[in-house]
């Protein structure tokens, strides 16, 4: 995805978080892994909410670099995120954007992390080894998968390739309709089309 197609992505797949009640004026982002859809993420959401306090972490010295030498953000050079997710205030929200658990084994952080009280653990992921979101969920953290993620950055690309506005209803729609295929289904409970 192209970083301005990361950053529709990350404005727009804000709704679950969102949706959740988070306070940004009186919390902080801990975003894990500074690559494209999660330093999008960060840069809109401390635009948007400029109070917050955004910490990245990342495990590669050259893109730590890079965040540093590109914004006021904060990143971290590490390859375990427990201390600074640990140190995070109540009320947090925590992004594994990494692709950990998806795209490569693992997770940014070990069950020896502690998550604020409350907090809202994002995970950009939707399938494949949730580890994070375990760990959040075991310390009653809010967890949330990515699958609202993936869907507003499937439906942009879908949009851009095949020449289509992408309304409301048609979003609603092809939203649906991933989730029955996901899901193993391809009959609609509504009698949505996509059209």
């Amino acid at each position: 995805m192209s970083h301005s197609g990361a950053a529709v992505t990350s404005n727009s797949g804000t709704s679950a978080v969102e949706g959740a009640n988070w306070a940004p004026a009186a919390a902080a982002l801990a975003r894990l892994a500074a690559g494209g859809a999660g330093l999008a993420l960060a840069l809109y959401l401390s635009r948007r909410h400029p109070a917050i306090r955004v910490t990245l972490t990342d495990a590669a010295p050259a893109r730590v670099e890079h965040v540093n030498n590109i914004t006021t953000l904060n990143c971290l050079l590490t390859d375990c995120a427990d201390d600074p997710v640990t140190a995070l205030p109540d009320g947090s929200l925590i992004v594994n954007a990494t692709g950990m658990g998806k795209d490569r084994p693992g997770c940014p952080i070990t069950e020896h992390a502690r998550f604020p009280s409350p907090a809202i653990a994002w995970d950009f992921n939707y399938r494949g080894d949730l580890r994070f979101l375990d760990y959040a969920r075991n310390q009653g953290a809010l967890a949330i998968d990515g699958w609202e993620f993936f869907i507003h950055g499937w439906t942009q690309i879908m949009s851009h390739v095949l020449g289509f506005e992408l309304t409301p209803e048609r979003f609603a729609a092809m939203s649906e309709a991933a989730y029955l295929l996901a899901r193993g289904t391809t009959n609609s409970s509504s009698g949505k089309s996509i059209t």
